[in-house]
């Protein structure tokens, strides 16, 4: 029991020291040193388990001392913090890139608006051009014209 005692409290301080020195950055570490920590959680287990069954003990009472030896070594807090850290951070990079998305949007709008809003100056300046030269050669008044094309219901 104390060789798989040993094993166990060896591999959890070592992994614990790992999950502790995880910055920010490190999200994608964060996940390896998860998946070995479940992996020496484990293997200690099962090591539990043997040398429980060596000394005639029940399945129970090994489990129990996994259970214990992992509290009592920081195993699962450090996997409930590095768990917490991995999910922070991939929110924070998810709400990063959709803020992204939105700016270049918006970006983008403000160029067509304008685009547009220049298109819709220059096409009124033509307007009036237009009407002018219209109003310098008719001699009847162009609202006239206008309101005689409306009585007539756009035929003309």
């Amino acid at each position: 029991m104390n060789e798989a005692s040993a094993r166990a409290a060896a591999a959890s301080d070592v992994l614990a020291a790992k999950a502790t020195a995880i910055g920010a950055a490190g999200a994608a570490k964060a996940a390896a040193v998860s998946k070995q920590t479940y992996a020496a959680a484990g293997s200690a287990a099962g090591n539990a388990l043997e040398a429980g069954k060596a000394a005639g003990s029940k399945l129970e009472s090994a489990l129990s001392y996994v259970d214990d030896q992992l509290d009592r070594r920081g195993v699962k807090r450090s996997l409930k913090d590095t768990t917490g850290a991995i999910v922070d951070k991939l929110d924070t990079l998810i709400g990063k890139q959709l803020l992204e998305m939105l700016e270049t949007r918006l970006q983008a709008q403000d160029k067509y608006n304008d685009i547009l809003a220049t298109r819709l100056a220059e096409a009124l300046q033509r307007i009036e051009r237009l009407e002018a030269e219209v109003r310098a050669h008719v001699s009847v008044p162009l609202s006239n014209m206008r309101e005689e094309h409306r009585r007539e219901g756009g035929r003309k």
